[in-house]
């Protein structure tokens, strides 16, 4: 099963938890009331936004993939890709907006979530100093310069990994077919 998939399989399992319901869980915890303040003042829901930007094309591409391995749903699901308007991108882009909209439902349980985490962790001291931090001008800076900054990392990482995997598959392979296949001498051709 993919990421993509359990991150999908984990927000269904994760109960909804309105932001009302969220308000009065933090009203009678002060840590968890500092901590859904702190998840505000650096932007959560933006940071879900960011994540799932990417995160949805491939939840889409992968419920493609699945429901094309299945012989249930496999006829519609090519009839759509091969006869649908706008073919297999217009059905992705159809499947990415849906999941955008249903992830964005959880957003309140998962912000909850997060505040119980953070409140379990750190002390209500460190809640406040972190708040004061991004509330500073190094701090709002830092709100201001990360979602680029974290952009242009995420597409120096991506060149690496496709450089990693290139390398790490041809010696694999090559690795692969001396040891599985020995009677070949290690010179079978991929």
């Amino acid at each position: 099963m993919s990421f993509v998939v359990l991150c999908a399989a984990a927000l269904g399992s994760v109960p909804l938890v309105t932001a009302q319901t969220a308000m009065t869980a933090s009203a009678e915890d002060p840590k968890v009331s500092a901590a859904l303040k702190l998840l505000d003042l650096t932007g959560y829901e933006q940071q879900l936004d960011f994540m799932f930007q990417t995160l949805n094309p491939l939840f889409a591409q992968s419920v493609i993939g699945i429901l094309q391995a299945d012989p249930a749903s496999k006829a519609m699901v090519d009839k759509l890709i091969s006869q649908g308007k706008g073919g297999q991108a217009r059905l992705t882009a159809i499947l990415s907006e849906e999941f955008a909209k249903s992830v964005k439902l959880q957003y309140p349980s998962m912000k909850a979530s997060a505040a119980r985490e953070y409140a379990a962790v750190f002390s209500m001291d460190e809640l406040e100093a972190m708040a004061d931090f991004y509330r500073s001008p190094a701090g709002l800076k830092s709100l201001k310069v990360l979602p680029d900054l974290q952009r242009k990392i995420g597409a120096a990482g991506e060149q690496f990994g496709r450089v990693a995997g290139e390398e790490a598959g041809r010696k694999g392979f090559q690795r692969a077919i001396e040891e599985m296949l020995p009677e070949q001498g290690g010179k079978a051709k991929l």
